[in-house]
């Protein structure tokens, strides 16, 4: 691997939500699950939002329920079809 493309400046304990999207089945319809360290919240699909503006609600919702504050930087995982979101809380300088 190469030294120039990933480098770890520190180990912080960083805090992330993981949101993963969940299907509709004959039971349930659409629905959004936020996943941290701390805990864990599932959220009706609002149709009124895109896929990641659900994303965004759900793991607010989760940082709020778990007193998280901060600021996040959103992703997604490719691979996965946008069907995966990370949200990692920014370390203060």
């Amino acid at each position: 691997m190469d030294t120039r493309e990933f480098t770890i400046v520190g180990s912080y304990g960083l805090a992330s939500i993981t949101v993963k999207f969940i299907g509709p089945t004959n039971y349930r319809s659409s629905r959004y699950k936020a996943t941290c360290q701390a805990g864990t919240i599932t959220m009706p699909a609002d149709y009124s939002l895109d896929a990641t503006g659900n994303a965004k609600k759900v793991a607010m919702a989760l940082a709020k329920k778990v007193d998280w504050q901060g600021v996040y930087h959103m992703g997604y995982l490719p691979e996965s079809e946008k069907s995966y979101w990370v949200f990692v809380l920014e370390v203060p300088k």
